[in-house]
């Protein structure tokens, strides 16, 4: 539709839904998304978990499933993508209703016959990020290496930065450079997602 000027007119951005993200670089989709169509903005407008054969269904409390989308927002974020959304509000425990009997996870599970809710890890994930994100700056600090220094890049402008320690075993230490405050030494415990926020003059 871009490569066509008379249909690209009618289009403000892309949206990209998450369901191969595990299989292919982010650099490679998204990156080559944004240089290709760099006026356009790119917003994750699908994402869920429990649709692979391997994994359906729903899982009470998988910290690892918030964990899946606490990497996953880091990565978009850091690849050109403006926003993120899940893509239900809330299902039942069975991972339903839907008419295609396509039962996934939710970030909330309502129990119905209890008049109760359950908000799960991804919830969470997904509160970090809407409560402490800043537009202009994410960090995404490797995790291949647990266990070593990672450097956060210096910052000009912006008044947090994100990390992601989530598929780590080991806590992660850190310093953030800041040319207006100066050094920030700080330490994410392992299976932890953290951002700090500090005031600039």
């Amino acid at each position: 539709v871009l490569s066509d000027l008379q249909a690209a007119r009618y289009v403000h951005g892309i949206a990209v839904h998450w369901y191969l993200d595990g299989l292919v670089p982010a650099d490679l989709s998204l990156g080559t998304t944004h240089r290709l169509f760099p006026e356009y903005y790119l917003f994750g407008s699908e994402a869920c978990v429990g649709s692979m054969p391997w994994d359906r269904g729903v899982w009470l409390g998988s910290w690892e499933r918030g964990e899946q989308y606490s990497h996953d927002i880091m990565q978009d974020l850091n690849h050109y993508v403006t926003g993120w959304t899940d893509w239900n509000l809330a299902l039942d425990q069975g991972g339903g209703p839907n008419w295609v009997k396509n039962f996934v996870d939710s970030s909330v599970i309502v129990d119905a016959s209890r008049d109760v809710f359950y908000k799960q890890p991804t919830f969470y994930s997904i509160a970090h990020f809407s409560h402490t994100h800043c537009p202009q700056q994410v960090s995404d600090c490797p995790l291949s290496y647990p266990g070593t220094d990672q450097r956060v890049p210096e910052l000009t402008g912006c008044l947090s930065v994100s990390l992601s320690s989530g598929r780590s075993e080991e806590d992660l230490q850190f310093e953030v450079q800041d040319v207006g405050v100066g050094v920030i030494p700080a330490v994410s415990p392992a299976h932890s997602i953290m951002t700090l926020l500090w005031p600039r003059e």
